[in-house]
């Protein structure tokens, strides 16, 4: 029996049991993971809690109080128009309150990607649904841009928001 038989064979007879226990250990790491980085986010002090966040704060604040943002922060990169769509959620609150909407904007918009996924992915069984649905939650990236408070998470999901109109023929 060829090669390919045999390990067909053998998924046929042992394939959802693998997905659950990959659904499983997924579920697990990434509950860890994102658990240490959403407190990051949320409570650890600068510099290492929400690093990213608190840059973006101060240089968001800065450009509506109408201070020389380039000049006066040199970690200033983002343009203003970046400042222009935080100033929602960093522009008015203290900084606690910034880092509570954004850990809110996060799981958002996290919730909204492993339901996307699901829906995307074409997978059939409730083991593979649960598998696709872990994947944006389980990954080192998800976890350590969460902490850091980066723009990531956001911007990937707009990103698989536009990919529907991308992939249009007309």
């Amino acid at each position: 029996m060829p090669s390919a038989a045999r390990i067909l064979a053998w998924w046929s007879r042992s394939g959802s049991a693998v997905l659950s226990w990959a659904a499983a250990l997924m579920a697990l790491s990434g509950l860890v993971w994102l658990s240490y980085e959403t407190w990051r986010l949320l409570w650890q002090p600068p510099p290492m809690g929400a690093v990213d966040l608190g840059q973006r704060y101060a240089e968001t604040r800065a450009l509506f109080a109408g201070e020389p943002v380039y000049q006066a922060i040199g970690t200033a990169s983002y343009p203003p128009a970046s400042m222009t769509v935080l100033w929602p959620i960093l522009g008015w609150p203290s900084f606690a309150t910034a880092r509570w909407l954004w850990a809110l904007l996060t799981a958002g918009t996290l919730a909204w990607m492993a339901r996307r996924v699901v829906r995307e992915s074409g997978a059939t069984t409730g083991a593979e649904r649960r598998l696709a649905m872990l994947l944006p939650l389980a990954t080192y990236a998800t976890g350590a841009a969460t902490g850091n408070g980066q723009v990531t998470v956001p911007v990937v999901a707009c990103l698989l928001a536009s990919l529907p109109v991308l992939l249009r023929e007309d």
